[in-house]
């Protein structure tokens, strides 16, 4: 079947939401696999979260969406956070979620929901945050032109609000402050962090290149065009740059002349420019084989260029602007046909530092369900009108989630709500005894 040939996957987002909010493309057949909708997402947070969730914020709001990948779970949770996040990642385990809101970075633990820390480093708006391949180190860029290193367990075990402070202490493993504009992409090489290295690209048109571990700048490129996006592939043999004219600039890093500073002109390097978006390049990335490059811009296309040839073998128009747009990991479980159950536990995110006064009373409204696709199964007798009718049952009893262990607040005894709250648990309760189980018995 043609689902076990997909050998490159692509999940892309536009500026509109419409009909989609996300999809995902087998780019070498140039087909839409599948599809999620929802709310418009952040340029800069979309990620993967281990192979079981796709997460990314809600434009213009403080929520963050989350679908399940699987095609017959194909449910929404949006969970409300302390302010608008304007980028976001997900370590490569999927057990740490690292978020900026406006200029401070926060932490969740993803198994718990836990907020383990809040760090307010930058001065500016973060604009972007990626992880290491092993997850050890994140870094993180700002409109403040700064680019900082984080070792992910030095921020894990420093936590200053323990000690009275809304704030952590940690400090980066480096400053990066070569850049005289905002920084727009940061991109973190693959596999063992010792020999990582971190590309970034700013509006000052340049592109810089560092050691990870070290902090050393091993590269400058200058380009004649404030720089978008970036990305390297997997052998770090290249790295390719989207500009503010649309031209995607590739530079070697492994060929002479070796020197710190390198020039490049749209006019003069036609041999090593892919040529084709009439905007804005905002997103780039390269397959796991270092073949196929991706490309998403404001022209409302995604393209895919054979790298080699720089030849474009596909163009996948969408409504909007492509927000974001990355190749993931074939995963089977998207196109199972029964419930796969999640390998990984993923819990609401909550507002308050944990262990910090009050954060027991945020967990209660950080959800919000959102109704089931119709291609949902239903029990038989269930019409769909129905199943609409008890998920905004669901969601008036998802805000006292904390009643189902008789931990019932009593200043809500009396209020209206709460009575029409307990009838509507009754009322489901004798629809699940009498109908669902009375149904098996008669087989």
């Amino acid at each position: 079947m043609m689902k076990n040939k997909v050998t490159q996957m692509a999940v892309i987002a536009d500026s509109t939401g419409h009909p989609w909010s996300l999809s995902v493309w087998d780019v070498d057949a140039g087909t839409k696999l599948m599809s999620y909708k929802g709310a418009i997402c952040t340029p800069q947070t979309l990620s993967l979260v281990g192979g079981d969730y796709l997460i990314s914020a809600v434009a213009g709001k403080p929520l963050l969406q989350v679908w399940a990948l699987n095609s017959r779970q194909q449910f929404q949770i949006r969970m409300v956070c302390p302010g608008r996040v304007t980028a976001l990642t997900v370590s490569p385990d999927g057990n740490y979620c690292v978020a900026g809101i406006e200029e401070k970075l926060h932490v969740w633990q993803v198994s718990t929901g836990n907020l383990l820390t809040v760090i307010g480093r930058h001065y500016q708006p973060i604009t972007c945050i990626r992880f290491s391949g092993d997850g050890a180190y994140f870094v993180s860029s700002s409109e403040d032109c700064q680019v900082l290193v984080w070792s992910l367990s030095s921020v894990l075990s420093l936590n200053a609000h323990v000690m009275g402070n809304s704030l952590s202490s940690v400090e980066p493993m480096h400053a990066w402050t070569d850049h005289s504009l905002p920084v727009r992409d940061v991109c973190v090489s693959g596999g063992s962090s010792k020999m990582a290295r971190v590309a970034t690209c700013s509006l000052d048109q340049t592109c810089k290149l560092y050691e990870l571990i070290s902090g050393r700048l091993v590269l400058s490129v200058v380009t004649d065009t404030p720089l978008t996006a970036v990305t390297m592939d997997t052998t770090e043999y290249h790295a390719f740059i989207g500009g503010n004219n649309g031209m995607i600039y590739t530079v070697k890093l492994y060929e002479p002349p070796r020197v710190i500073e390198q020039h490049l002109n749209s006019s003069e390097e036609v041999g090593n420019i892919f040529a084709g978006h009439s905007k804005q390049v905002s997103s780039l990335s390269v397959s796991l084989d270092g073949l196929t490059l991706l490309s998403g811009s404001q022209d409302q296309t995604c393209r895919v260029w054979h790298i080699p040839s720089r030849q474009c073998l596909k163009v996948i128009p969408h409504n909007g602007t492509i927000t974001n747009a990355a190749f993931i990991p074939s995963l089977s479980k998207i196109f199972a046909l029964d419930n796969v159950k999640p390998s990984l536990v993923m819990q609401s995110f909550k507002r308050h530092l944990h262990g910090a006064a009050g954060e027991d009373d945020a967990g209660s409204d950080d959800v919000i369900p959102l109704t089931c696709k119709p291609s949902a199964q239903l029990p038989e007798g269930f019409t769909q009108s129905s199943s609409v009718e008890t998920n905004e049952l669901l969601m008036k009893m998802e805000n006292c989630q904390h009643w189902s262990n008789g931990e019932r607040p009593d200043e809500m005894d009396g209020n209206p709500d709460s009575r029409e709250l307990t009838m509507i648990n009754n009322q489901l309760y004798r629809y699940c005894v009498q109908d669902l189980l009375g149904k098996l018995s008669q087989k």
